[in-house]
Parts: C-alpha cells; sequence; structure tokens
C-alpha cells in the first residue's frame, strides 16, 4: 500500500512538472505561456499535381506581430531557414502522408505538432504563435 501511494504521488508529480509534449492538448494558460499552433483549414486543390500537397504556415509572434526571419523549420529530418513574407507566411510544397514539424526562433519556445496527414492535392493552412521564453528557462 506504502509502495502504491508513494508510486502515486511520483507520477502525479512528474504530470505536474511536465511542459507540452506532442500530442497532449494544451490548456489555454500553457498556450499563453509556451505559444501553440492551430491547423486552421484543410482546402482541395485541384491545381496541384496528384502527388503533391501543400502547406502554407503564418507565423505570429510574442508581440502578435507577423515574424518575418529567423524561423528555423525542422521536418521529416530536415531543416531550414526559409524566407518569409512580409505577412511571415511560409508555403511550401510537400508530398502527402504524415509530417511531424517543429518551428522555433530564439529566446522563443519551440513548438512541435503532433503527426499532421497531409492528403495529395490538399493545402494545409497553419497558424503558429511563439512566446517569449523566460531568462530562468534557458
Amino acid at each position: 500500500m506504502t509502495k502504491t501511494i508513494i508510486f502515486l504521488f511520483a507520477f502525479v508529480s512528474l504530470l505536474t512538472n511536465a511542459q507540452i509534449k506532442p500530442g497532449q492538448k494544451a490548456s489555454a494558460a500553457d498556450k499563453k505561456k509556451f505559444g501553440g499552433y492551430t491547423v486552421t483549414s484543410v482546402d482541395k486543390a485541384v491545381h496541384l499535381a496528384k502527388d503533391i500537397s501543400k502547406i502554407n504556415i503564418t507565423f505570429i509572434g510574442a508581440n502578435n506581430k507577423p515574424v518575418k526571419k529567423g524561423v528555423k523549420i525542422i521536418f521529416d529530418n530536415d531543416s531550414i531557414i526559409p524566407e518569409l513574407s512580409e505577412g511571415g507566411i511560409f508555403s511550401s510544397e510537400l508530398e502527402p502522408g504524415k509530417h511531424e514539424f517543429s518551428f522555433s526562433v530564439p529566446y522563443w519556445y519551440k513548438i512541435t505538432t503532433v503527426p499532421i496527414n497531409f492528403k495529395e492535392q490538399h493545402i494545409v493552412y497553419m497558424k503558429v504563435k511563439f512566446e517569449a521564453q523566460e531568462l530562468s528557462a534557458r
């Protein structure tokens, strides 16, 4: 009985101290503190080739303004630092299938998505909102 109570105490302590992990639902407070992403829409795009899908990402900074540079995107074991439009938008074609993304900007919290399913001839629109890290978190 004592071992069970100690195990439950340790388990609950670990859960309450963990940051948001991919696949977990973030509370409103966590999104405000760590930032987050939202898939805003998925549209059919018959103008794309049959074996192509597309992603369109809008990056928003901690100051609620578009991020225009410095974003690092990691997906499928590749990383890029893309050119972004004045509105903080990045767009690219990619192969259909499941893809997981990580987004980072120096001094802001890193954001990692759950695997997102990209269907051929579809465009996935996503919004990524960064929040600044606290000095003690670095």
